[in-house]
C-alpha cells in the first residue's frame, strides 16, 4: 500500500511540474511571453526581442540603442496592426459643472484646440513646445527627440465625443474581454453632446481653468494652448503631471481641487468618470501611439504576426494598462497564444 501511495505522489508532483512548465514558459517554445519593462529597460534586457513602446518615446529610443551600437528600428505600428480607424488612447473630460455652467467658455476652447493637429503639422522647431510643457510641471520630452514624423506618429488630434463614442465602446468591450476590471460601464451620460453645448452660458465668478495632463503625448496635445495662448474668454492654468498621478486628478473628495480639465487614458477616464455625474467626455485626443520596435529589422505585420513573435518575449511598458492591455487585444485578434512573465 505505502508503494501504492508514493508512486500516487511522484505521478501527481511529476503532473504538477509539467502543468508549471506549460503555464509559466513558452519562451523559445510556442506563443509569446509578455513581460513588464520601463522605459530605462527598453533595449537592455537580455531575451527580449521585442518592446512595445508608446511615442514619442519609441523614436527616442530607437535614436537612443542605435547611436549606442545595436541598430533599433520602428518595426510595426499597433494601430495598424488593430486594422481599424484608431483606437482610442486618451480622452479630454471635464466637470460637468463646468460644462453646464460656462458653455462659453468651453466652446472657445475646444474651437482652439480642435486646431492642435495643423498647428502641430506646421511647427519645425520644437524647443518652444518642450519649453512651453516643461514649465508646467517638467517633461521627459526633449527637442531632439521630436520631429515630423515623430508628432505624426502621436496621433494627436480632437475628435468629439459622438463621433469617438462607438469606437470607445468598442475597445472597452475589446479589452474588457481581458480583463473586466480595466473599465467601468461608461452611461450615455458620460458622453458630452458637444454640439449642443450653449455657447452663451458664462460663469463670471470663475476666471481661471485648471488642465491637467499626463507627461508625453498628452502633454503634446496641449502644446498650441499653452505656446498660442489663445484667447479663451479665461486664464488656463496648465498641469504636467506623471502618467501615474493623472488619477488623483479627478478623484478628490473636494471637488474644487480636481481638474476643470483633464486628459487621461481612455480606460482610467471609463473607470473612474463613466456614470458621467461628476465629469463628461469631450473626446478623443490620441489615437494609437503606441509601436513596436526591435533590433531585428524585418517588418512585422498582420501576415507575419504570429511567425515573428512565435516563442519570443516582448518587453510591454506599462503592460497592465493601455499599452498592455492594446497589446494583448491585438494578439487575440490575431489569435495568437500569451502568457506573462518576469525579467
Amino acid at each position: 500500500m505505502k508503494k501504492i501511495l508514493i508512486s500516487a505522489c511522484a505521478l501527481a508532483l511529476c503532473a504538477g511540474v509539467a502543468t508549471m512548465a506549460v503555464g509559466c514558459n513558452n519562451d523559445n517554445e510556442t506563443g509569446v511571453t509578455l513581460v513588464e519593462v520601463s522605459s530605462d529597460d527598453v533595449g537592455r534586457v537580455n531575451g527580449i526581442s521585442y518592446y512595445v513602446v508608446p511615442e514619442p518615446a519609441a523614436s527616442a529610443k530607437v535614436k537612443t540603442l542605435t547611436a549606442a551600437g545595436t541598430e533599433y528600428t520602428n518595426v510595426a505600428s499597433l494601430q495598424k496592426l488593430y486594422g481599424e480607424e484608431s483606437y482610442p488612447q486618451a480622452v479630454l473630460v471635464a466637470k460637468k459643472s463646468l460644462i453646464e455652467n460656462d458653455g462659453a467658455f468651453v466652446t472657445n476652447f475646444l474651437t482652439e484646440y480642435a486646431g492642435t493637429a495643423s498647428w502641430l503639422e506646421t511647427q519645425t522647431s520644437y524647443s518652444e513646445i518642450v519649453t512651453a510643457i516643461n514649465s508646467h510641471g517638467g517633461t521627459t520630452l526633449k527637442a531632439p527627440m521630436l520631429s515630423s514624423t515623430v508628432v505624426t506618429n502621436c496621433n494627436i488630434y480632437f475628435k468629439k465625443a459622438a463621433d469617438a463614442k462607438q469606437g470607445i465602446l468598442s475597445y472597452m468591450d475589446a479589452v474588457n474581454g481581458i480583463s473586466p476590471a480595466m473599465f467601468g460601464q461608461c452611461g450615455d451620460d458620460f458622453f458630452c453632446d458637444v454640439d449642443g453645448i450653449s455657447a452663451t452660458t458664462v460663469d463670471e465668478s470663475k476666471t481661471t481653468v485648471s488642465v491637467y495632463m499626463p507627461d508625453g503625448a498628452p502633454a503634446l496635445s496641449m502644446a498650441k494652448m499653452m505656446c498660442a495662448n489663445p484667447d479663451v474668454g479665461k486664464t488656463l492654468d496648465f498641469h504636467v503631471v506623471a502618467a501615474n498621478a493623472i488619477n488623483s486628478c479627478v478623484t478628490y473628495n473636494d471637488e474644487a481641487n480636481n481638474a476643470d480639465l483633464c486628459v487621461m487614458p481612455v480606460n482610467a477616464a471609463a473607470k473612474l468618470l463613466g456614470s458621467g455625474s461628476r465629469y463628461q467626455l469631450l473626446g478623443g485626443v490620441t489615437h494609437g501611439n503606441l509601436f513596436i520596435i526591435s533590433s531585428d529589422g524585418t517588418p512585422v505585420t498582420a501576415d507575419n504576426l504570429a511567425e515573428k513573435l512565435e516563442g519570443k518575449k516582448v518587453g510591454v511598458v506599462n503592460l497592465s494598462a493601455v499599452p498592455g492591455l492594446t497589446f494583448k487585444m491585438i494578439l487575440n485578434k490575431y489569435d495568437i497564444e500569451y502568457t506573462q512573465g518576469s525579467l
